[in-house]
């Protein structure tokens, strides 16, 4: 059967009367974005926000299955709670209830519980589903949003037994996006998100790590530079875990020298022994500077705790942040993280 709903993004610049389409195997599901229509916009919504539909397939337990059938054709099960007003009044304590024709209430507060266990999960994996083809879809084309993709809309959850017709849900999910960037469907890029996600993967967490940081850059500006620099410190031992898995457990856990050091001398080494071949150039000198001018600001925050740096100056070091995490999904066989190293490090590694 089959489970769909709606959601609304928010700053996602489609061209008009071209929707983008993914498609997922894991769980199956389709995702479709457009321009949001004129008539659902709100105060609050532009011309800029996106409609979001998530369709995915589920397959119930043949007695889920039985309920639901029953639902579609308003049969009555032996497991539904069903008033029949000609005989009884509705209990006042009930908060939601469906008509079920001639006289009929299904008490909708009151049903069986494995059907609406199903139910449940269905939305929740439809939330996951959209959740991570957003994630991935900002860590590929390097699109900025905040940490958390989650809202504010209101959408029912409707089901199908044949992805034809469909019924009502039976209950309620939130959910908006926000994000600016621009995307045409002929980009060529969104077939990798595709994939990414087909292939189980998620937005690491050091980007994820990053871009709470960058939202936080102008109310929070200490808390951005801590979770920026921790954010390079998770990714550089990520990255060399991920090159020498024999050592795992002692490079997640040891006590990290200074980054500035570990991209000087210590991931030179690593890439040049376990490195892909192609891709074992070493960060630019001017980026482990950089890092180390992050490390003295944040040690000087942690111990006197203040923060005497621009706005400006402190996005360069958010910039420079950004471009080492790039920089280590590429070490770690992500090619198309080149397209996303600003034009500096682009040179500086002569690519």
């Amino acid at each position: 059967m089959y489970f769909r709903a709606q959601y609304v993004i928010s700053d996602l610049l489609l061209e008009k009367d071209h929707p983008l389409h993914f498609n997922f195997e894991r769980p199956a599901a389709v995702v479709a974005l457009e321009q949001l229509p004129c008539q659902m916009r709100e105060f609050e919504l532009t011309h800029s926000d996106a409609l979001a539909t998530v369709t995915i397939e589920r397959t119930p337990s043949r007695k889920v299955g039985e309920m639901f059938a029953c639902l579609a054709e308003k049969r009555v099960h032996p497991d539904f709670r069903i008033v029949d007003l000609s005989k009884e009044e509705m209990p006042r304590d009930v908060r939601s209830w469906m008509d079920y024709g001639e006289g009929l209430r299904l008490l909708c507060d009151e049903m069986p519980h494995i059907l609406m266990a199903f139910h449940r999960q269905s939305s929740e994996e439809l939330l996951e589903c959209l959740r991570r083809c957003i994630c991935i879809l900002r860590w590929r084309l390097s699109v900025p949003g905040p940490h958390n993709p989650i809202h504010s809309a209101k959408q029912l959850t409707k089901w199908s037994l044949d992805g034809q017709t469909w019924h009502g849900g039976l209950s309620r999910v939130k959910l908006t996006t926000s994000f600016r960037h621009s995307l045409s469907e002929e980009d060529w890029r969104l077939e990798e998100v595709a994939r990414l996600t087909n292939d189980g993967v998620d937005e690491p967490l050091p980007h994820a790590l990053f871009r709470e940081a960058w939202q936080q850059r102008e109310e929070n500006p200490r808390t951005a530079l801590a979770m920026g620099y921790a954010a390079a410190e998770v990714g550089v031992k990520q990255c060399i875990a991920s090159l020498m898995p024999h050592a795992e457990l002692i490079v997640m856990n040891f006590h990290s020298p200074r980054l500035q050091r570990v991209l000087g001398s210590l991931l030179p080494e690593v890439l040049k022994n376990f490195g892909r071949p192609g891709a074992s150039d070493p960060p630019p000198k001017s980026m482990a500077k950089e890092i180390g001018k992050v490390g003295n600001a944040r040690n000087q925050l942690i111990h006197r705790g203040d923060l005497n740096i621009s706005k400006e100056k402190l996005e360069k070091h958010l910039r420079t942040i950004r471009d080492l995490l790039y920089l280590l999904d590429y070490y770690n066989g992500h090619d198309w993280a080149l397209e996303n190293l600003s034009d500096t490090v682009r040179m500086a590694l002569g690519s």
